[in-house]
């Protein structure tokens, strides 16, 4: 508690304090500042940015996160049987932009949502209202259509989202907030709420994005969805806003996350599921690019560097590294235990892979899948670097620094065995059809760690002969220093809630540890 504390900023805490005291007065507030301003339809032409479909599969029953539940009267929208992040998914209502479903259902929606809105069956949370208002508006803008509750409930909730930015949580949160509310500011027509958003706006994506481009997160998918969330934003302004002033700077951001995200995918457009990332959640890669292009944004060429990541392509494989630091510290929300970290991908398939993740539910899967034993690196004497804990929170956290770093070798340590006055010391070495791992913790007690190397679930079981592995006719791993191999079954999260039962070697060793991947 005390080194998840010691992080913090004063506006988290600050604003930790308010929103609780707040909390028990929000039903009896009324958020009717936009009640007499008029909805103006948003001209938008790529609202395929938003992923809508598969979500309804008929009259009242819904999948999201591959669980499914039918309601057999009407829809519970306080539902929580499969916890928090599902009744967000039903909240978002981004099931309004597949065309495939109803339009009369659609709008049986909206209105029976409104009506426990605004009598308080619904308490109102400022993520979930995010997303839904952009979708609600741009479902209204090419719809047309509007309801006296629904335009209500709608400018409600502006007002609502407006009093209560996430400054407790600040990251993602806080940047889907503003973005949402910029949106709402244009179909408001509201020069002082579209001028004091898009001001925070700049002022958060100085701070959130790297000056590689990436998403201070460093969650892949995460990145994807604040990127969509922009190049949507770009779209709506060159549509109905081309005149303000904050067009450029968002564009310009647009191509520095394109930069990034070319250069930590690998050659085929998928990428490594680092942090909390999953399939299905946010828009894929090549739909970006192409939207992107359709909007004259042009990716801009980013090396590597400050998000941590490092990528490596020799031959028929490419390697990315996790060199990086906890960021940003005051919001580690999405990290895992994965210092000195890595995934490979041989002949365009995964092969060496982070484990997944499956759930933001608290309890053993979470972490798991958090933990260090669910990537590939190292515990000394049964210690995590990382202390990953609850579902969101992280205390004692490893340092890594860069040591050597060229064309053909990337060296790395981090301080997350200090208690012990040892240091893991990593040095990758790349040849053209060869990876060489070298891992030294300059143990003189000599206490027993243990490595980890998670396989893809389209391998089958490693062989193992001689203190040699062989996975399938893709590679050999030779082992130096080692004192015993297992082979084990471990699930991975191919998407939240979706798993495949794949292999992983638990490798224990003394000091130092050399592996060598041969590409056959």
């Amino acid at each position: 508690l005390y080194f998840t504390l010691r992080y913090l900023k004063p506006i988290l805490v600050f604003y930790q304090v308010w929103y609780r005291l707040k909390s028990p007065l929000l039903q009896y507030y009324a958020y009717n500042r936009y009640f007499p301003r008029s909805l103006h339809p948003l001209k938008c032409s790529y609202s395929s940015l938003i992923v809508s479909g598969g979500k309804v599969n008929d009259c009242n029953a819904f999948t999201f996160l591959n669980l499914h539940h039918r309601f057999t009267q009407s829809v519970d929208w306080n539902f929580m049987e499969f916890g928090k992040l599902w009744n967000y998914n039903l909240q978002y209502f981004d099931y309004l932009l597949d065309y495939s479903i109803d339009d009369n259902y659609k709008r049986l929606l909206i209105e029976d949502f409104s009506n426990h809105l605004l009598n308080g069956n619904v308490k109102p949370e400022p993520y979930p209202v995010s997303l839904r208002l952009i979708n609600w508006l741009l479902y209204s803008s090419k719809s047309g259509y509007h309801s006296p509750i629904f335009n209500k409930a709608l400018k409600y909730q502006i007002d609502y989202l407006r009093c209560n930015l996430e400054y407790h949580i600040l990251a993602n949160h806080l940047l889907e907030n503003i973005i949402s509310l910029c949106i709402a500011s244009i179909a408001l027509k509201e020069d002082s709420l579209k001028s004091k958003m898009f001001g925070k706006l700049k002022k958060q994506l100085e701070e959130q994005i790297l000056p590689d481009g990436a998403h201070y997160e460093c969650s892949p998918m995460y990145h994807q969805i604040i990127l969509s969330r922009l190049l949507l934003l770009v779209d709506i302004l060159k549509n109905n806003d081309p005149l303000n002033l904050k067009l450029p700077y968002i564009e310009n951001c647009c191509a520095q996350m394109l930069g990034w995200l070319k250069a930590f995918s690998f050659k085929d457009g998928s990428h490594a599921y680092v942090n909390d990332s999953a399939k299905g959640i946010s828009p894929d890669t090549q739909i970006l690019i192409e939207t992107a292009n359709l909007l004259d944004i042009t990716p801009k060429k980013v090396k590597l560097k400050d998000s941590g990541y490092r990528k490596y392509c020799r031959g028929n494989y490419e390697v990315v590294i996790d060199a990086g630091n906890i960021q940003p510290s005051y919001q580690p929300g999405h990290t895992h235990s994965d210092a000195l970290s890595y995934c490979i991908q041989y002949k365009n398939k995964p092969l060496v892979v982070d484990t997944g993740t499956s759930t933001y539910q608290s309890g053993v899967t979470r972490n798991k899948e958090r933990s260090t034993s669910a990537h590939k690196t190292v515990i000394y004497n049964n210690e995590e670097p990382t202390q990953t804990w609850s579902s969101f929170r992280v205390g004692r956290r490893a340092k890594v620094k860069i040591t050597v770093e060229g064309d053909d070798q990337l060296g790395a340590q981090h301080n997350g065995f200090k208690s012990f006055s040892v240091y893991h010391k990593r040095l990758f070495a790349f040849k053209e059809d060869e990876v060489i791992i070298n891992d030294d913790l300059g143990d003189e007690k000599n206490y027993e760690s243990r490595a980890y190397i998670h396989f893809d679930h389209q391998y089958g079981k490693p062989e193992l002969v001689d203190k040699q592995v062989y996975v399938g006719r893709v590679c050999q791993i030779n082992f130096k220093n080692v004192n015993n191999i297992n082979v084990e079954v471990y699930k991975q999260a191919v998407e939240f809630n979706l798993y495949k039962d794949s292999f992983r070697l638990v490798i224990t060793f003394s000091n130092q540890l050399k592996t060598t991947f041969k590409f056959l």
